[in-house]
């Protein structure tokens, strides 16, 4: 009969957290003992070692949680994860960290999980931004715990060094720019420029509907997962890696073709000119080593793996990173784009600017190196984003998401223009 109230109140706890993340509401220590007759130590003593999978602690608000992944669950699985001691959960090392370190890992994990079950939904048509949202608030929790577990104070302070509080009177936590340059001490990295380059596309597509961003920014999204597991796994351990909980990252390998084409098509409209223009000007304020870099950007090859025994289970599909490429060749012949390592298409529109302003000793700006390659039909304008370029002048590249230019095409505008009839045409174009 004792055993019977248990389970009973266990149950009532059950249905309370699920109608505490279906109505997205916080849920509070208090509010639970009354609603189960659970008490509130007992409570405390569950969060702690049985529902912490489940609950993203409010570090501002004592006792009270944000509740994740429960609806996904029968009560015969809460059972089963209720009866569990903490020794013998799969996240059992956990408990050699601090409380509070533990509770920021939990919340970072969580979010990122989130994030990913966002952008893998085939149900939702703007996946960037819910992904964003949620990769971000992982990104400054791990931060947060990496500080806290190091014995940094990772919030502002007055002058006296007690702590900054907004206007409601809470204490104001480091934002993520500015955990990057605790962390990385001002170094430029590909991790954060890829995580400068996602906060800022958020701010720019946060008000608009805008459905085929999501193609153009699969490899941003990709490396910032990738850089969120390597990093939690090294300073922590492998038991809070994502991979135990995602049986594929992202699904990006669904975008078809003819999706990517309709992106780019649309990245071409009014509605979608300031996005283009952030996208366009970040990649091209970056150098080369952090746009190669696996970090900034994931690229890769999704080829067949082929068993030569039938009968074994094995993966049927291998991800392959570009710069593992050689290891592969005879299974990627077939599917590999063209791809030089030694492409001639290496100069951005800023860099052209640059290398012919230097050269031929007279005004040249971005406006006249457009004028210049619309005059000299060197390729596609206007709503034609992918078309037949002059290719000794100009390539585009998909990984790029734009035109770059040859060296070629910088000699020929410095001989060109160096004549002042030519120059003189091409300004009055």
């Amino acid at each position: 009969m004792k055993n019977d109230r248990k389970w009973k109140r266990v149950q009532l706890a059950f249905e309370y957290l699920q109608e505490c993340e279906a109505n997205d509401e916080p849920m509070v220590v208090q509010d639970i003992s009354l609603a189960t007759g659970l008490k509130e130590v007992s409570i405390r003593t569950y969060i702690t070692k049985r529902w912490d999978r489940f609950l993203v602690p409010d570090i501002e608000k004592k006792n009270t949680f944000k509740v994740l992944g429960v609806q996904q669950l029968t009560f015969e699985e809460f059972k089963v994860i209720h009866s569990q001691t903490r020794k013998n959960q799969e996240s059992g090392s956990h408990s050699k960290y601090s409380n509070l370190v533990t509770i920021l890992l939990n919340k970072a994990r969580h979010h990122a999980i989130l994030a990913v079950s966002i952008y893998n939904n085939p149900t939702i048509v703007c996946k960037t931004e819910g992904y964003i949202v949620h990769v971000v608030i992982a990104w400054i929790a791990l931060y947060h715990a990496i500080f806290e577990s190091s014995g940094i104070d990772y919030w502002y302070k007055n002058e006296d060094g007690t702590p900054k509080q907004d206007k409601h009177g809470e204490m104001r936590y480091w934002e993520l720019s500015t955990c990057c340059k605790e962390y990385f001490k001002g170094v430029q990295s590909p991790i954060v420029e890829n995580l400068l380059f996602l906060t800022g596309l958020r701010n720019k597509i946060s008000h608009s509907y805008l459905p085929y961003v999501d193609p153009t920014c699969v490899g941003e999204c990709q490396a910032c997962l990738s850089n969120f597991e390597d990093l939690i796994v090294s300073h922590f351990d492998d038991s809070w890696s994502l991979n135990v909980s995602l049986a594929v990252s992202l699904q990006l390998s669904g975008v078809s073709s003819q999706e990517q084409v309709k992106a780019l098509k649309a990245l071409q409209s009014k509605n979608y000119t300031v996005v283009k223009n952030f996208i366009e000007e970040f990649r091209e304020r970056l150098p080369e080593s952090i746009i190669s870099d696996q970090k900034y950007r994931t690229s890769v090859y999704l080829v067949p793996k082929i068993n030569a025994n039938s009968n074994v289970s094995d993966m049927t599909m291998e991800f392959v990173r570009f710069n593992d490429v050689e290891n592969h060749q005879g299974m990627i012949a077939v599917i590999k784009e063209k791809r030089s390592k030694k492409s001639v298409y290496k100069f951005r529109p800023s860099h052209v600017v640059e290398r012919v302003s230097e050269n031929l000793n007279r005004e040249f700006n971005q406006y006249l190196h457009t004028k210049a390659w619309k005059y000299y039909d060197v390729r596609p304008s206007g709503s034609e984003k992918i078309g037949k370029t002059k290719e000794e002048y100009c390539g585009f590249l998909e990984g790029h998401e734009g035109y770059l230019y040859t060296q070629q095409w910088i000699d020929f505008l410095v001989k060109e223009l160096s004549d002042d009839k030519k120059y003189n045409t091409l300004k009055g174009a």
